[in-house]
């Protein structure tokens, strides 16, 4: 008996589409909410130059730890006083497109998905990576003054493959930045308000991995007791242990050239501390939309002006101390 059969490549056949579009993962939005949490304690200082104002250079003044010496009964006093001395950091503003653009009219009818709302979507979150990017390529620009190395290293060269970051290396670090080197620089800040304020530790993936597998941060975790906010060890940080509240992300710089053999696997990392890094807008991110041959096409542009860095007084980081470690290689392939 014959029977009329439809084919699934026939051209009658209807196409039946999920509406779930499967999209690249973006990276973790890091900086983006670290803006103004605690004003001068947040990690990073924000500063938005009038919109309106001319110049593009944004400044920011520190005043040096006063250091006078009391003078004692019988000695002169006029003539005698202290000045309280000021140091400038500058940033140098820079404009910044993200652009991405779609054929409208029919072709953006075809997908299921809505073309102009996954383009506005992907736009921001590559603006939001290009900001972090930009805060993350200031940081690792140079190191800063004072790097602790692993084991008994005293430079990238000298690293073995063994040298991998350590609890007790954290410790050390964490009170060389509680003193600032006996005073050698600025003390470092603490990051946080009310009773509870730690300092940041940011590492690579790679060496969190070294960290988090190390005896005590798991005897740490084992003796944690309950789970969950109420915990210090269980905040928003991947972890905190001692007063460091350490966090891991993909952007910071990894290498395959250290050890005197150029052969050991490292990461640089960083312990910062209130106002460590700045931040300054000359415009805060706006997109403006065009379109484009008599309208059949649109063009997005995710736009701002900023600028990022360290901030460095009489040539010494303010709050910024380097934590380069031999890691281990993960995520090289």
């Amino acid at each position: 008996m014959a029977a009329t059969n439809i084919a699934t490549g026939s051209t009658s056949t209807k196409k039946i589409y999920d509406e779930m579009l499967f999209k690249t993962s973006y990276k973790k939005s890091f900086w983006m909410g670290q803006f103004g949490a605690a004003g001068m304690d947040s990690p990073l200082v924000s500063k938005t130059k009038e919109f309106g104002a001319s110049g593009d250079r944004v400044s920011m003044d520190l005043n040096d730890r006063f250091t006078f010496t009391p003078r004692g009964e019988g000695d002169a006093l006029e003539g005698h006083e202290g000045t309280l001395d000021t140091n400038t950091f500058n940033l140098t503003l820079e404009e910044k497109h993200v652009l991405i653009r779609y054929k409208g009219k029919l072709s953006a009818r075809r997908p299921a998905w809505e073309i102009p709302a996954a383009h506005k979507s992907a736009l921001e979150n590559r603006g939001a990576e290009a900001q972090d990017e930009q805060i993350f390529d200031a940081l690792q620009a140079t190191d800063p003054n004072k790097v602790f190395y692993g084991g008994s290293a005293t430079s990238n060269a000298s690293l073995t493959a063994t040298d991998l970051i350590t609890p007790k290396k954290l410790m050390q670090a964490k009170v060389w930045a509680e003193t600032g080197g006996n005073r050698s620089q600025n003390a470092f800040g603490k990051i946080g308000s009310g009773s509870r304020k730690d300092y940041m530790v940011l590492l690579h993936q790679d060496c969190f991995f070294d960290l988090w597998n190390d005896a005590t941060i798991q005897n740490a975790y084992r003796d944690a007791g309950v789970r969950g906010d109420g915990n210090q060890l269980f905040n928003d940080a991947d972890l905190v242990w001692n007063g460091l509240a350490v966090y891991k992300h993909e952007n910071i710089d990894i290498f395959q050239n250290g050890g005197s053999g150029s052969d050991v696997n490292y990461a640089k990392g960083f312990l910062i501390g209130a106002g460590g890094l700045a931040v300054a807008y000359g415009q805060r991110p706006e997109i403006v939309t065009e379109t484009f041959e008599y309208e059949t096409e649109v063009g997005q542009d995710f736009n701002y002006i900023m600028s990022a860095g360290r901030p460095e007084f009489n040539s010494q980081d303010y709050a910024v101390l380097g934590l380069n470690f031999a890691r281990t290689a993960i995520s090289d392939s």
